[in-house]
C-alpha cells in the first residue's frame, strides 16, 4: 500500500507477495540441495497474470554455479547474482510469467554439478507444500525435510508478482468523530 506518494491518499501498489511461511528459522532447520537432493515448493497463485515474476529464495548468501529451476515442469538454468541479493539473505530469480498458472504452481530446484544450495525451513505443518526428493524427483517427501529429515515445514521460497492485487485493506485507528 502506497501512502507516501500523494499526501492524504492511499493506493494499492502494483505488486503481490505470495508466501506460505513467516520466516521463523534456526541454524538447524536447513536443507542442502545437492546432486542427490532436490527441493520443491508449491505456491498457490490466485491470479497468474503478471508483467514480471520473481522467485525469492532465502539462501543467506549467494550460491555459486548454475542450478536447474523447474517451473511447472519447464526446465530453466538459473544462477544467483550476488548483486541482486536482498537485505537479510534473499536471492532473486526472474521467472517468465508465462510459465505461471492460476492455482498451485510448482518450483523445483536441483543441480547437476558439484555445487550446492542451502535452503532454510520454517517448521510448520500447514500448508504442507514443500517437499524433498532423494531419487532425482521420482518421489517426493513432504514430511521429512532438512538434512537429518526431522523438519516438517515450508522452505523459505516466495514469489513476487508485478500486477495489481485482487484486493487490499487499509485500517486506521484515527477517529474523525469529535
Amino acid at each position: 500500500i502506497d501512502v507516501d506518494t500523494q499526501p492524504g491518499r492511499a493506493r494499492l501498489i502494483n505488486t503481490e507477495l505470495i508466501a506460505d511461511e513467516m520466516g521463523n528459522i534456526t541454524d538447524a532447520t536447513l536443507e542442502r540441495v545437492t546432486r542427490n537432493v532436490r527441493a520443491k515448493k508449491e505456491l498457490l497463485i490466485p491470479d497468474s497474470a503478471a508483467d514480471k515474476a520473481t522467485l525469492l529464495v532465502y539462501t543467506n548468501g549467494s550460491p555459486k554455479g548454475d542450478f536447474t529451476l523447474e517451473t511447472n515442469g519447464v526446465r530453466n538454468t538459473v544462477s544467483f547474482d550476488p548483486n541482486r541479493m536482498l537485505t537479510g539473505g534473499w536471492s532473486r530469480i526472474d521467472i517468465d510469467p508465462k510459465q505461471l498458472r492460476k492455482g498451485i504452481n510448482t518450483f523445483a530446484l536441483s543441480t547437476a554439478q558439484d555445487n550446492s544450495l542451502t535452503l532454510y525451513i520454517d517448521n510448520s505443518r500447514f500448508p504442507n507444500r514443500s517437499a524433498k526428493s532423494m531419487d532425482g524427483g521420482a518421489t517426493w517427501d513432504y514430511d521429512h525435510l532438512g538434512m537429518q529429515g526431522f523438519c516438517d515445514g515450508e522452505y523459505l521460497i516466495r514469489l513476487r508478482l508485478a500486477h495489481s492485487p485482487q484486493k487490499g485493506e487499509i485500517l486506521s485507528g484515527y477517529n474523525t468523530a469529535g
